[in-house]
């Protein structure tokens, strides 16, 4: 274990270490030459000499030289820390909603701070597996246009043909189409409609939702990943 840094208090001479000295950034240590201790001294004579009586905290009974305060800095702190968690007792559901707040805008705000929750997260989900896995489908079940979406744009993004569409644009095509597979012509919630690319992968298209036909699993399927086939100019004649 490492020895903590030590140095002579310039008032006292005693040799202490560089806890016992509060921060300075001009000096070369970056700490400053006299000693807590000594300046607290020092703090204590002067004010006398001006005539400032210390009086008892109404706390624990410790002198304060500093007027107009009926703690001491220790005593301060945790009164602060009681009031605060008193507070959020009895505003739970505010004080939530503004610390959820607070860390969303640190979030968009700080690039480390995203860093940082990223790193954090991987890490919960490395030692967590379980509970990952089960978040995944709870989320997926829950958002299934999502998670279509998600997954199409993933594959084009690891061929690299670019594109992208949201949930809400897969959503609102199939209500163009009013929820009918473009080749067989059915009908959800006879069948469930999943995203074509009309210029398939393989052959460089994209997942723009201009290149995304509704199709039916079946349909999809027998479409392959090599024919270039819009059925949407057939629907609308």
């Amino acid at each position: 274990m490492d020895s903590i840094p030590q140095k002579p208090c310039c008032s006292c001479g005693a040799i202490k270490p560089l806890t016992d000295y509060h921060v300075n950034r001009t000096r070369p240590d970056g700490h400053a030459s006299t000693c807590k201790a000594c300046i607290s001294a020092r703090d204590i004579r002067d004010r006398k000499e001006r005539g400032i009586v210390p009086r008892p905290c109404a706390m624990c009974g410790c002198p304060i030289l500093i007027q107009r305060k009926r703690y001491c800095p220790a005593c301060a702190s945790i009164r602060v820390r009681e009031y605060n968690q008193k507070y959020y007792q009895d505003n739970r559901e505010s004080a939530q909603v503004s610390a959820r707040k607070q860390t969303k805008r640190r979030y968009h705000e700080s690039a480390a701070v995203r860093a940082r929750v990223k790193q954090r997260a991987k890490e919960w989900n490395k030692r967590n597996p379980a509970k990952t896995n089960a978040q995944i489908r709870a989320r997926r079940k829950a958002n299934p246009d999502q998670a279509i979406a998600y997954k199409q744009n993933r594959r084009a993004r690891v061929r690299g043909n670019g594109g992208h569409f949201t949930a809400k644009e897969w959503r609102d095509l199939k209500t163009y189409y009013d929820y009918h597979c473009l080749c067989c012509g059915k009908r959800e919630p006879l069948i469930k409609l999943t995203p074509d690319h009309v210029i398939p992968l393989n052959h460089g298209g994209s997942s723009d939702i201009a290149n995304i036909q509704p199709l039916c699993g079946p349909c999809n399927s027998s479409k392959g990943h090599w024919r270039i086939t819009d059925y949407r100019a057939i629907w609308l004649k």
